[in-house]
């Protein structure tokens, strides 16, 4: 067998031919172990001919075959030992599979975050490929190239991107001061390719490949880039879905590897894995043409031997993993499906920038529609903007951070029109359904406000750290000897000047989320507030009515009676009222007391300020 050589993260190969076969690997719990003893001899009994020319045919290299023929024949002889141990190649073969189906397992479990797993994706990783290989996408990405006079425009696609960076067209021109490679879309190919050509730093992939709608806005700086993500607000249009869940990376569980394999069915004439119990070797394959009917329990022709048995599977953490995230998704659907139609559209996407020192910036947005970064664009064509005059790059993050923060903002005042109009609705008539409304309008004004908040701590850590870190970036590195004085920061002085801007802009979204979210937990207070004192009104109705009937139905049910003599009877009914009306006024007296009372002090007050502002008048 040639020699097999495969490699994970951490350069484990497979033995060669020339390695003696030994254990399996720590992270291969479920492949079984071959001692290195010599291959036992197999011991055939002189019986049928049957069972002597079916054992030769199935050939066995790793020992020799020794036929007893000592004993007289019988006819229930059968085969004493009918599991050989297979060849050196067969076990160096059956390691490979069990590795790589391993490799796979445990990889799809480290991919959701489990404890151990190693941080970061480098691309150079064998094992990479199989982890996030399944996250394709076809990009649109555009290469601008821009100084104080020229600017240069590309477009291209995933393959087209590969072909300019290995080609001399990929080269900066001279006369260039910034390139920008904006990429819409996320594809690993696309970011393979670019951490390859540019050494991005496997930390940041990581969070440009790990899509999430709730991701923290943060930078982090390299010895080499700057790295700042961002999640933008974008208002969507009404047809479009709300705040869109990203896809998870764990692949479908139709594609992922059992922990050992399944029989193969053997209904067309195919081969069958037998497992057999109790032994370490591993399992014979039943052939199309051995006879089922020879006699001999426990032989080639006992239908129990050749009834395949079950495979356990073995519970990975990979398993309890999808079926949450099935779960999660199911209850985020559902969710989304009862706040259709009752919500702000807004659509929260990820941007991600890679800046350095030598004019280069890299930028990958979560849509392949790239219009998000037009009036960017639109900019860098006017030679007499601020971009192209002064050709700084951090000019240019600068105004990704201000597009961003304007989006916030619209955001912010479509929010504000919803609350003014839920108001209205409120104070003219209190609704269940608008309750409804108010209630999702807060709570996404309350999560909106948790991922802003990240953002204005990003523009203020650029104005205020950015020289600290590059400066703490090069003492950390022994091999940088560069002086303090000679230290530059990614973010230039003119930069600065214009980020405490955009700061204040969000300062103003902060406190209007704050603003509108009290504005509409009052709402809802002031509603049910309303309909209690309603209920109240009626419940007070009711009293009032009560109290006035109450003596009338006492002296009904007295004058009722069955008396066998009764001297009111005698009388007309003036002599009941003359009786009920005395009685009707103690009783009401006694009751509403009170609100006689609050009635005379009112009467009191509105008249006393009456005459305080006829008095003001007067002078």
């Amino acid at each position: 067998m040639p020699r097999t050589n495969y490699s994970d993260a951490d350069e484990v190969s497979v033995a060669s031919d020339e390695v003696a076969v030994g254990p399996s690997s720590p992270t291969s719990p479920t492949s079984p172990i071959f001692p290195p003893y010599p291959a036992p001899v197999t011991t055939l009994k002189r019986g049928d001919d049957d069972a002597q020319h079916t054992g030769a045919r199935r050939g066995h290299t790793g020992g020799p075959v020794v036929i007893d023929i000592s004993t007289s024949p019988s006819p229930g002889d059968t085969l004493v030992n009918v599991q050989r141990p297979p060849s050196a190649a067969v076990v160096r073969f059956r390691r490979v599979v069990d590795k790589v189906i391993d490799l796979r397992r445990t990889s799809h479990a480290f991919a959701r975050g489990l404890a151990g797993a190693e941080p970061g994706i480098d691309t150079r990783r064998n094992s990479t490929n199989l982890l996030y290989g399944h996250i394709k996408e076809r990009c649109n990405i555009q290469v601008t190239d821009y100084g104080a006079v020229n600017i240069s425009m590309k477009d291209m696609d995933n393959e087209g991107l590969r072909a300019w960076l290995g080609s001399d067209g990929g080269k900066r021109p001279s006369w260039s001061k910034v390139r920008w490679i904006s990429v819409g879309g996320i594809s690993y190919d696309v970011i393979r390719d670019l951490q390859l050509h540019f050494d991005l730093h496997p930390l940041a992939i990581e969070d440009v490949l790990h899509q999430h709608p709730d991701g923290r806005a943060k930078a982090d700086y390299y010895s080499r880039w700057l790295f700042v993500r961002i999640l933008a607000h974008l208002k969507g249009d009404d047809d479009s879905p709300n705040i869109p869940a990203p896809e998870s990376i764990i692949p479908s569980p139709k594609n992922i590897r059992s922990a050992s394999p399944r029989p193969i069915d053997s209904d067309d004439g195919k081969e069958t894995e037998v497992e057999s119990q109790g032994s370490d070797w591993f399992p014979l394959r039943k052939r199309k043409g051995v006879s089922s009917s020879s006699s001999g329990k426990g032989g080639l022709g006992d239908p129990e031997f050749l009834k395949p048995k079950p495979v356990q599977r073995i519970p990975t953490p990979l398993r309890s993993i999808i079926k949450a995230d099935r779960t999660r998704k199911a209850h985020i659907k559902a969710i989304e499906k009862l706040k259709e139609g009752e919500r702000v559209n807004v659509l929260l996407k990820n941007l991600c920038i890679f800046c350095d020192h030598e004019g280069t910036i890299i930028t990958f947005f979560a849509d392949p529609n790239i219009d998000f970064t037009a009036p960017i664009l639109l900019r860098l064509q006017q030679k007499d903007s601020l971009i192209r005059k002064t050709c700084d790059s951090s000019l240019l993050i600068h105004a990704m951070l201000d597009l961003v923060v304007d989006n916030a903002l619209e955001v912010m005042e479509t929010y504000h029109e919803q609350i003014v109009k839920l108001e209205r609705q409120v104070l003219l008539q209190p609704e269940m359904s608008t309750v409804r409304r108010l209630h999702i309008l807060s709570g996404d004004l309350i999560l909106h406000k948790r991922t802003l908040e990240p953002l204005k701590a990003l523009i203020y850590s650029l104005r205020r750290y950015d020289l600290d870190r590059c400066m703490a970036l090069v003492e950390s590195d022994p091999f940088d000897h560069t002086p303090r004085d000679k230290v530059k920061g990614f973010m230039s002085h003119k930069t600065k000047v214009y980020l405490a801007d955009v700061h204040d802009h969000m300062e103003q979204i902060l406190s209007n989320a704050d603003m509108f979210s009290a504005m509409a937990e009052n709402l809802i207070g002031y509603s049910f507030n309303l309909s209690s004192f309603q209920m109240n009104q009626v419940m007070r109705r009711f009293t009032i009515v009560t109290i006035i009937c109450l003596p009338l139905t006492f002296l009904t049910g007295y004058f009722g009676q069955n008396f066998a003599f009764f001297e009111g009877k005698e009388h007309s009914d003036l002599f009941f009222w003359e009786i009920a009306i005395p009685v009707l006024a103690f009783i009401i007296a006694i009751l509403l007391y009170s609100d006689f009372i609050r009635m005379i002090h009112y009467i009191r007050k509105t008249s006393m300020t009456e005459r305080i502002a006829a008095a003001y008048q007067r002078h």
